[in-house]
């Protein structure tokens, strides 16, 4: 409310002073009478600490929550892991005895089929005692000459080519020879490939011999540098 003047205008006396006053809410700026606005500050105070308090307890609460979800989580996540370990041990232990149930199973299977399928073929002894074919030392002869004197005519000693040399023409010579079809022999071939430096050589060898049916051929050559012999034998076979 606005308080006027307490002397009027057309009444003030001459040097008296016109006081006006702001205006004042009662209970806000210090009531005289009742002292409104303490208790107002301390109910604005009251409140912001009661909306703080609030606040902090919702927040202990949300965290709370959160903490129990993590564990909770956490628990769950340790349970799971374990019971896949389990499971997956159990899944490889069921996986290897069926794999075992179906090997044997095939296993059995297979015998029963191979026994059933394929009958026993019993041969009668034909009683033979000689080959169809004798070792004939004369063709044999001419393979070994064609093979040493055409590999060989112009070589020169090396002690890191001979050895291979050795078993290339030893091969060469075999296998010609099998092409000659002797049945039930066993054939055998020797190549000796040395350097020739003036000096004198002897070539000898043992071995059980059927006069009628074995047989060997022998042959050697040699040029300036090196010298080479090859014995191939035709031994019998029952």
């Amino acid at each position: 409310m606005m308080k006027k003047a307490s002397i009027p205008l057309a009444a003030r006396p001459e040097g008296a002073t016109l006081t006006i006053t702001k205006p004042q809410t009662p209970g806000v700026m210090g009531d005289k009478k009742g002292g409104g606005g303490n208790l107002l500050m301390k109910k604005l105070l009251a409140k912001n600490r009661a909306e703080e308090t609030s606040e902090t307890d919702s927040s202990r609460e949300e965290s709370g929550k959160r903490n129990s979800l993590a564990l909770g989580a956490r628990s769950s996540i340790s349970g799971g892991s374990a019971s896949m370990a389990r499971m997956s041990i159990g899944g490889l232990m069921a996986s290897r005895r069926f794999a075992k149930r179906l090997m044997s199973r095939a296993a059995e299977k297979r015998e029963s089929t191979m026994g059933e399928s394929i009958p026993s073929v019993l041969y009668e002894p034909a009683y033979r005692l000689e080959p169809k074919a004798k070792f004939e030392s004369s063709a044999v002869l001419a393979i070994v000459k064609d093979v040493i004197d055409n590999r060989v005519k112009d070589m020169k000693y090396n002690p890191r080519i001979a050895p291979n040399m050795n078993r290339i023409l030893g091969d060469e010579v075999k296998d010609r020879v099998k092409k000659l079809n002797y049945d039930r022999y066993k054939i055998i071939v020797i190549v000796m490939i040395g350097e020739k430096k003036g000096q004198g050589i002897q070539i000898a060898s043992r071995c059980s011999w059927d006069d009628k049916l074995d047989s060997f051929v022998t042959h050697s050559f040699q040029n300036k540098h090196i010298f080479c012999t090859c014995s191939v034998y035709g031994t019998y076979k029952e």
